[in-house]
């Protein structure tokens, strides 16, 4: 389902939108309801996964692993071990991506210049045929890595749930 097309526009944003309202309805200057989170989420979830169900696999793990991540350069002192925590957040985030965005060119490009290395490179199949780019992919990965970023920075404190950076993101 893309932005611009006419199940997006005219019953899927419209149902979002309307059921939020009703979750949040009177409840200004009040912390954000759970409910709205989960509504959120349960929409992202339909979002990115109504064509392709395994591209919610890469969103959850992505953003999951970068709770982790937030979570223990929020608890270590250690400048080192902070340091160390933020490069593997940044490697898993580069890593997912490259995965998905370069694997069939590079083993493509490979098999057709230097067959015998061509076995080393990853390749992602289904059915066959390599697997397409997971929608929304790079935004994703940047959003919750942005957040790692800020909580290495100190200049947030890492969500308390898996589900409060699970919502921030698909929003």
């Amino acid at each position: 389902m893309l932005f611009t097309d006419s199940l997006f526009l005219f019953y899927f944003l419209p149902l979002a939108l309307a059921a939020h309202a009703l979750l949040v309805r009177g409840k200004a200057g009040q912390p954000y309801p759970e409910s709205a989170k989960l509504l959120v989420f349960g929409f992202t979830l339909l979002f990115y996964g109504f064509h392709q169900p395994w591209w919610l696999i890469p969103f959850v793990a992505g953003i999951s692993l970068d709770y982790f991540w937030a979570r223990l350069i929020q608890a270590e002192e250690r400048r080192p071990f902070r340091r160390l925590y933020l490069f593997l957040s940044i490697a898993q985030n580069l890593g997912l991506f490259a995965l998905f965005k370069y694997s069939r060119p590079l083993h493509e490009g490979l098999a057709a210049r230097m067959p015998v290395l061509a076995p080393f490179v990853p390749r992602v199949f289904q059915d066959g045929d390599y697997l397409l780019l997971p929608a929304g992919l790079s935004f994703y990965l940047l959003e919750s890595m942005s957040v790692v970023f800020d909580v290495y920075r100190r200049e947030i404190a890492p969500p308390k749930r898996l589900l409060d950076l699970l919502a921030f993101v698909g929003c």
